[in-house]
Order: C-alpha cells, then structure tokens, then sequence
C-alpha cells in the first residue's frame, strides 16, 4: 500500500500473524487491483455502471441520504449512472429530480448513443424512461472544438439504437455549460456533483473551478478514482504486471495518470484554490474505509 496509506484510518492493522501485518490500506489496495484485474462494473435496477460495486453502493447511500434534486455528472459515457440517479430520485419521491449529465461528443455523435452502450447498459429501460420524461438532461461540452450532435433550439431527438429517441443540449464552451448548470441549480434544494470524466489533472481542476460552486453546503463534490494516480505509478514501477479485465489480453498500463490523475488534482486544489479552501474539505467518513 505504500508508507502514506491513502484511505482515512489506512494504517489500522486488521490481522498480524506474527509473520505478515494486514492494514486497512492493503486491503484497500488489493481490492483496486481486484477491479481491474477482473473488470469489474456493478449493476442496479437491472442497469449496469462502470463502477465498481462498493463505489457504487456507496454513491447509491449518499443520494439516499442527502436526497439531492439535482445531480451533475461529469461523464456520462453510456449513462448507466445517470439513469441510476435518476431512478434514485424518484424513489425519494423528488418529482422535481433532475440529472445533468456531460460528456464531450469527439466523433461527433453523444457517447450514450455508441453501438456497444445497449449491451453495456444491460437494461435500458431506465435510461429511456427518465430521458424522455426529461430527468435526465444530458449535456455535450466544448461543442465549439468538436461537432454538436445537438440541433435545433439547443435540443434536439436524435435516431439511437434503432428506434429510441435521445435528446440533449450542447454547450459551445464552459461559460454556456455554466449557463445550463446555472439555470438547474437555481430551481434546485440540494445539488450534488460528481467528477467522473477523463481523470487528467488539469481537467478535474478545470471542472472543479467551473462547477463547484453550485454544490450546496452539507452536499458533495465527488472526485473520482482518485486511487488512479497510486496504482498507476506502483504497476509501471512493478513493470505493468496486473492484467486488464476491461480489455482481456492487455496489461494495465495508464503511466499519463502519474502526478496527473485526480490526487494530484485534488491536492493541488487544496493547496492554489481559494474555493476549495474556503468551502470544501476531505470528508475521510464519507469515504467509509
């Protein structure tokens, strides 16, 4: 695990056998291997996520117990946990709920309308339901660089997988994606955000100075996967030994998230941002290790 354990009480020995001491962080650790050696992802409500199930099972227990009406999602690749949100949301009986949910659209079609995102899903049921219903409200950043699939008044119905029609808006930069998430946040009570996108330092600063500020206090800025920066160092410094689940017949090797991966980028705002300083702070509880 390294000699600074990266979860809350990480040093704490579980088991010591006199000849090999297990801590909470070597658990932790194995556990990170175990995802991505396996490829693990996780489901619920018949809908699959790219997490892994403790991540999800603890994101499920923060919007059930913070009853947020609106979620921003930065990633949203096949929406597996948007429709998740969304289906949380009703079930608290949020009728107002609203999942903003963003991704970038390179190729220029939205990434939840990929060919493999039906089979990825598992169910989409969900997924239609609160997108037609208008709970979800799916976003295409940075459209300014690259194609907005999007048309018309800022909305637009677009063929996906045959026969359902999706529908999202474009943002041609991050003063009109503030815009969108501005204009949620006035009508909502409780706003949670979660930063699940490419991971890079630069763009999870870049997120966090943009969007933070419309977390509401007693609520959450989610940084994920901030493991990735710890397990990409030890497995090129290791000599990229743990195979790759999400891509069998490859080996874990991801050397761009060294000093460059959401640690670093949390540790950094922590250290530069007058607003994390000034309103955020780790919460090692709600991390529940």
């Amino acid at each position: 695990g390294g000699a600074q354990p990266l979860y809350a009480r990480g040093g704490q020995v579980l088991l010591d056998d006199g000849g090999r001491t297990l801590t909470v962080d070597d658990v932790a650790f194995g556990y990170e291997l175990l995802i991505n050696a396996r490829g693990l992802s996780s489901r619920l409500f018949g809908t699959r996520a790219s997490q892994d199930p403790l991540t999800l099972a603890l994101l499920q227990e923060h919007v059930w117990e913070l009853r947020p009406d609106l979620i921003v999602e930065i990633g949203t690749e096949c929406g597996g946990l948007s429709s998740i949100f969304a289906e949380l949301q009703r079930l608290l009986g949020l009728s107002e709920g609203r999942v903003v949910t963003v991704d970038i659209a390179p190729a220029g079609y939205a990434p939840w309308s990929h060919e493999h995102c039906e089979a990825r899903r598992g169910d989409s049921s969900l997924w239609r339901r609160h997108l037609s219903s208008g709970h979800i409200l799916p976003v295409i950043r940075d459209v300014a660089r690259w194609p907005c699939p999007c048309s018309g008044r800022g909305t637009t119905e677009a063929k996906v997988d045959g026969d359902a029609l999706q529908y999202c808006k474009c943002a041609a930069d991050d003063a009109a994606l503030e815009q969108i998430v501005a204009e949620a946040a006035a009508e909502a009570q409780t706003v949670l955000v979660i930063d699940d996108s490419n991971h890079f330092k630069a763009d999870v600063i870049r997120n966090f100075e943009l969007l933070a500020r419309f977390v509401t206090p007693g609520s959450f800025y989610i940084v994920a996967d901030t493991r990735l920066d710890r397990l990409c160092e030890t497995v090129r410094r290791l000599g990229y030994p743990l195979p790759n689940g999400f891509n069998p017949g490859e080996k874990v090797q991801c050397d761009y998230y060294v000093d460059n991966g959401p640690s670093s980028a949390v540790q950094e705002l922590f250290r530069s941002s007058a607003l994390a300083q000034s309103h955020f702070r780790v919460d090692r509880d709600a991390e529940r290790s």
